[in-house]
């Protein structure tokens, strides 16, 4: 650990205060993108779910979903 000539704990410098300033923010808008991939992501998984579910319901040949004709094109 980087001791001060005084005894103190941690280093003083301003370029390392300035960082962790910097650290705070960009941690709230990691986690605030956080919920908002995990919000997205869980709709989005809903949709494909409610695809697949309709798909299987109706019949995996007759399907636009699982249908090879068109996956073909």
């Amino acid at each position: 650990m980087i001791r001060h000539r005084y005894g103190d704990r941690y280093l003083h410098n301003e370029a390392l205060e300035i960082g962790f300033r910097k650290l705070e923010v960009s941690e709230d808008l990691l986690l605030i993108g956080h919920f908002i991939f995990d919000f997205i992501f869980t709709i989005d998984l809903q949709i494909v779910t409610s695809n697949l579910l309709n798909a299987m319901s109706y019949g995996i040949e007759k399907s636009m979903f699982f249908n090879t004709e068109f996956a073909l094109r």
